[in-house]
């Protein structure tokens, strides 16, 4: 028994406590946890009320990802707006505000959101997908306004921002002179623009401002070896190898439209809230 508990301790609870970011023990077990909740619980529950994992959705969905992105610099000590103490303990409330707290919390929300929203559409008569983006909207907002305000670093803000949508559009239109069609789906793009600003986000922060440190073992690999901007590359060439596998697989009817969708949006949600997050948290910073 001491040999689990000390084998949690090492790789689950240490890495909280002592804020040492992700190990390759922790990385499987949070990735398979997120994969069997994902394609086995989340999947089939939405996909049997109809849900359409298309741009719309994606779009309603994005507030309460950004929403996640920005809780979560409340438990950042070293941030203007620190208000929560991290715990690793999930009997405690600072545990849902970091990894993988934040992630139980936030999608518990967006779930029960957009089930209220399918039961209010279906009284009112209304599309839920505008119900349920509008309540996204409304909850977040205050938290993005209130950070905005205490920004220390608006030009890490401005420069992340600029820097994904110059590398997006650089490679848009790189394809539309190609004439190639594959950023002619507007989920595609989103899902590039969302991989671009994680991309973008790391690259600056670690460039410019190097009392930050990367957290995932696999980037921080990258990171040394070839620098800050090449994992910016490689995660706009990961994703556009991804789309196009993607999409090869829609066209031979290896998979559905809507499972195909679902995969699309759970790649945005993971570039955006992860960039959305970055950006936002060294706009905020004391530590510089």
């Amino acid at each position: 028994m001491n040999g689990v508990a000390g084998f949690f301790q090492e790789y689950f609870i240490s890495p909280i406590t002592s804020h040492s970011g992700y190990n390759p023990i922790n990385t499987f077990a949070y990735a398979l946890i997120a994969i069997v909740l994902c394609f086995f619980v989340i999947y089939p529950f939405l996909n049997k009320r109809k849900i359409k994992f298309d741009i719309n959705f994606a779009l309603a969905v994005l507030p309460y990802v950004i929403l996640g992105s920005t809780v979560r610099i409340f438990e950042e000590s070293y941030s203007s707006v620190f208000l929560i103490s991290r715990s690793a303990s999930p009997l405690e409330f600072g545990y849902y505000f970091i990894s993988p707290g934040i992630y139980v919390m936030i999608g518990l929300l967006t779930i029960f959101s957009l089930v209220i929203s399918l039961k209010i559409g279906r009284k009112k008569k209304c599309n839920p997908l505008n119900v349920f983006r509008n309540v996204g909207i409304i909850l977040s907002a205050p938290v993005v306004s209130y950070h905005m305000f205490h920004f220390t670093h608006i030009e890490a803000f401005l420069g992340i921002l600029m820097t994904t949508a110059a590398v997006s559009g650089v490679v848009f239109l790189v394809y539309r002179k190609a004439k190639n069609k594959l950023f002619n789906d507007k989920l595609n793009r989103l899902t590039l623009i969302g991989q671009a600003l994680d991309g973008s986000a790391t690259a600056i922060i670690l460039q410019f401002y190097p009392v930050y440190f990367e957290q995932h073992f696999l980037s921080s690999a990258i990171i040394q070896t070839f620098g800050p901007f090449a994992f910016l590359l490689v995660k706009v060439m990961v994703a556009i190898v991804v789309l196009y596998f993607i999409d090869y697989m829609l066209a031979t009817k290896g998979v559905t439209k809507n499972f195909a969708g679902f995969v699309k949006i759970l790649i945005i949600i993971l570039g955006f809230a992860t960039g959305t997050r970055d950006m936002f948290s060294v706009s905020m910073t004391t530590a510089i």
